[in-house]
């Protein structure tokens, strides 16, 4: 009973990290896609800008993220990857 109960205790541990994730990717979505996104000239310092707002470590992140982020480009989130959030 001690082991389960330490279980449940623990089952929301570091959810806010994963939520000011998916933040972090909904300001740079809506970065690339608003009115400034036509501006960046260095994608590491944008997002070191926006990373800077949110608290984030860039420590943890070897490469920028926009390189890797195919939802604001590939699949039709241009702009709203929010709305993952959104749904939440």
């Amino acid at each position: 009973p001690e082991l389960i109960q330490k279980i449940k205790n623990s089952r929301n541990n570091m959810a806010a990290t994963g939520i000011l994730g998916q933040v972090r990717y909904a300001l740079i979505d809506m970065y690339w896609h608003g009115t400034e996104g036509v501006k960046v000239t260095d994608i590491k310092a944008m997002e070191d800008e926006i990373l800077e707002r949110t608290e984030y470590e860039r420590v943890m992140i070897k490469s920028t993220i926009s390189k890797q982020f195919s939802h604001s480009f590939d699949i039709g989130y241009a702009g709203k990857y929010y709305s993952y959030k959104w749904s939440d």
